[in-house]
């Protein structure tokens, strides 16, 4: 299934205020990491203007 503008907006939003990775989110609901960056990058989602971690991106 496709998911919409508003679906994905949505999906991002619920991640950024569980407080998990992006990662652990996308694992529980079942959603492709990469897909799931890509939505970010594509509606204009960056690290710079959120508080979302990702423990893969960590030094």
């Amino acid at each position: 299934m496709k998911r919409t503008k508003e679906d994905w907006l949505f999906l991002i939003n619920d991640q950024q205020q569980s407080g998990m990775t992006m990662t652990e989110y996308c694992r529980i609901n079942s959603i492709s990491v990469s897909a799931f960056y890509y939505a970010r990058s594509r509606f204009g989602f960056t690290k710079q203007n959120d508080n979302c971690s990702d423990e893969q991106n960590t030094i």
